[in-house]
């Protein structure tokens, strides 16, 4: 595995991804895992097509389990078409990076004040997808009846079915890992890059106190900070385009997995006893996973946006007209904000929040005319 800084307040979100892609043993795991579900999978639409007919994953009890998958697979599919490439954007900004430390220990310490919140959500985020898998385990006993790889099994080998089911519910805990650990390699990677235009804003702020004598030092002072600004700036917005290609499809992908899988569980919720701990579990660690992605977006854009601010305040009038030159590039380039999005359909930031929300009730209630009218 790659060798973790020691300044680094953001190891919890980086190692769990690195585990994934890096360890061997993990990914090797990791691996089979994913053989055995594509070998289930295909399997139990055999066994659905020749005898129910495919339908019945959508209008039946198996649909949470059927668009679970889906996301499941989204999830496992993202993380090694595109978390090797995070990687490798990593390895090559983050030794170009101001370090953490490097315009002293005050904005230092706001930079840990924030990652120790976000070490705090992580946690929680690892708890809840550890509790949502155990929810899958057979503690109910209803898993015969809402799971359909259960039933297959169980019905085609009876008591020689438990070797195979052991990995199903392994899987469980499987897709929970891989699923959080995708997630964070997006939030470290772009909780640093906020770090980077705080640090860049801080350097700003150094630039209004207005000089006692107003002198050709000074002067050339503001020009070489001016410079080392504006190429650090474009060095971050090229950082940033780079990540937005990254992720642009994944966005796509998990988050429309992510909304078919929601009104599923409100379904099953709503139609199924036992589902109150279950439904819950899920309902949480989703949530938590969709706070990280819009809340960090969100907090990105609000650190590069605040650029343009900082900017307008610092003392042009003082500085002369090659300065004031720099500066205008400057406040022109600082105008365009960092964000994350998929076709402007799917932004990460607080309009995630809502986008979903409309995107679940509209199908929802769709869905739930068409029963009605279908009962009637």
């Amino acid at each position: 595995m790659e060798q973790l800084p020691k300044n680094d307040p953001l190891l919890v979100l980086r190692v769990l991804p690195e585990l994934l892609l890096l360890h061997k043993i993990v990914r090797h795991f990791v691996v089979f895992i994913v053989c055995y579900l594509t070998a289930t999978t295909i399997f139990c639409l055999y066994v659905l097509a020749t005898v129910r007919g495919l339908w019945d994953l959508f209008w039946s009890q198996y649909s949470l389990l059927t668009f679970g998958s889906v996301i499941g697979f989204s999830c496992y599919f993202v993380a090694f078409w595109k978390g090797f490439k995070f990687l490798e954007l990593r390895r090559r900004v983050f030794a170009d990076y101001w370090a953490l430390t490097s315009l002293g220990e005050e904005s230092f310490q706001k930079i840990k004040k924030l990652s120790k919140s976000a070490n705090i959500f992580t946690v929680g985020t690892i708890l809840a997808s550890i509790a949502t898998s155990s929810t899958c385990m057979p503690w109910v006993g209803d898993e015969y009846d809402i799971m359909f790889p259960v039933r297959v099994y169980t019905d085609y080998f009876g008591e020689r079915a438990v070797p195979l089911l052991v990995p199903f519910y392994l899987a469980m805990y499987c897709t929970g890992f891989v699923m959080i650990a995708t997630g964070f390699i997006f939030v470290h990677f772009a909780l640093h890059l906020k770090f980077q235009f705080f640090l860049l804003n801080r350097r700003l702020d150094g630039l209004q106190t207005e000089p006692l004598v107003n002198d050709f030092s000074y002067q050339n002072r503001v020009k070489e900070e001016l410079t080392c600004c504006i190429e650090y700036h474009q060095k971050l917005l090229k950082v940033a385009k780079e990540m937005n290609e990254i992720v642009y499809y994944p966005i796509f992908i998990v988050v429309s997995s992510g909304i078919i899988c929601s009104v599923c569980l409100i379904f099953y919720m709503k139609t199924f006893e036992n589902s109150i701990v279950r439904g819950t579990a899920m309902a949480i660690s989703g949530g938590l996973i969709t706070f990280g992605f819009g809340f960090t977006g969100q907090l990105m854009e609000n650190e590069s946006g605040r650029l343009f601010d900082t900017s307008v305040m610092l003392p042009w009038h003082l500085w002369c007209l090659s300065n004031r030159k720099l500066y205008h590039i400057f406040l022109t380039k600082s105008q365009y904000h960092v964000s994350f999005s998929s076709s402007g359909i799917i932004n990460l930031n607080h309009t995630l929040f809502i986008s979903l929300y409309r995107k679940v009730t509209s199908i929802f209630s769709f869905l739930m005319n068409v029963s009605n009218k279908n009962s009637t």
